[in-house]
């Protein structure tokens, strides 16, 4: 009796996998007999781990020319019998796409050569190593220095050339003090006009899926990346050679509000291809600039002049690159 029952129960489940497996294989016929989309979506929702789901993406890959799922199906098999077939279309897809690249470098004045060669050498790493990340990393450091803790022969030049204005505000009471200037928020915000910036941008001038900016800083050495490296600081000149801070009057509605002390930041950019000695690096200072009169409330003159520096940093990476520009600014 219990022979009788073990054999019913193997015939129940040999008859049952042969419905489902008819069942996948009409659904499989259809597909591959239409260049129907939607069929295909459906056939991967009803068989998410079908016996025939690497031909089917395979027939998906002859009607359309999406080089994520090209890029996918080589990563996922890649002893597969339609490989070359389908490594050939990728690399198609992707010489359409380098060529418009280059098309589009020839139309945008000021980009560095150099900066160009890099990245064409970066879309053909990208290309044969079936990848689209790029980690982008940044790391800073805030060294700034009250008016207070310079030297006594830095403070009397400053405070004597103002002196020579008439009718200027004395420096003293109307200097905004840097103290307590920089929250944890305000650095994840600045550093967030390079993460967006740069993200849109190199995203925007290819098309969708061919380059992905990561920016939760997850990546490792061995990782296609771009390193930025910054160091927020006071801005400085020199009255009769004698180094001082720099000074800006901020004034609204035609009214002296205050003295702020200049703020630059010092970048340092390093981008690196994995596995190469192909390395772009370039140094900068960044400044406000005349954005200065634009910050709005003064109590946060500070932030929003630093905010304006890492928008100019974002902005000459970009045009280096000869990227689109993003189509809002920053700060």
């Amino acid at each position: 009796m219990k022979k009788i029952v073990i054999s019913l129960i193997v015939v129940i489940l040999l008859v049952l996998s042969y419905i489902f497996f008819f069942d996948e294989y009409f659904d499989y016929l259809e597909v591959i007999n239409s260049k129907n989309l939607n069929l295909i979506e459906n056939y991967y929702k009803e068989h998410p781990n079908g016996f025939f789901t690497e031909s089917v993406k395979f027939h998906e890959l002859s009607i359309t020319d999406d080089i994520e799922k090209s890029r996918n199906f080589i990563n996922q098999y890649r002893n597969s019998k339609y490989i070359d077939e389908v490594k050939n279309k990728y690399d198609a897809i992707w010489f359409r796409e380098i060529e418009r690249y280059i098309k589009h470098i020839k139309s945008t004045p000021g980009a560095d050569p150099k900066a160009v060669k890099f990245f064409t050498s970066l879309l053909y790493y990208l290309r044969d190593n079936y990848t689209k990340k790029v980690h982008l990393n940044l790391i800073g450091d805030v060294v700034l220095k009250e008016f207070k803790n310079y030297d006594k022969e830095s403070q009397n030049a400053l405070i004597n050339d103002i002196k020579k204005t008439p009718g200027s505000p004395p420096l003293g009471p109307n200097l905004l003090p840097l103290t307590n200037v920089y929250s944890m928020g305000h650095i994840k915000s600045l550093e967030e006009i390079v993460k967006q910036a740069l993200k849109k941008s190199f995203e925007k001038v290819l098309s969708e899926n061919f380059i992905e900016v990561i920016t939760d800083d997850t990546s490792k050495s061995a990782d296609l990346r771009i390193d930025i490296f910054y160091k927020i600081k006071n801005e400085e000149s020199s009255i009769e050679n004698i180094k001082t801070p720099a000074l800006w009057e901020y004034w609204r509605y035609n009214k002296f509000v205050a003295y702020l002390m200049g703020i630059a930041i010092d970048f340092k950019f390093k981008f690196t291809i994995p596995g190469t000695k192909e390395v772009y690096y370039f140094e900068t200072e960044s400044f406000p600039g005349d954005f200065v009169r634009e910050i709005g409330d003064v109590k946060n003159g500070y932030v929003m002049m630093t905010k304006m520096s890492f928008d100019r940093f974002a902005q000459d990476i970009i045009n280096k690159f000869g990227l689109k520009k993003p189509n809002q600014f920053y700060f």
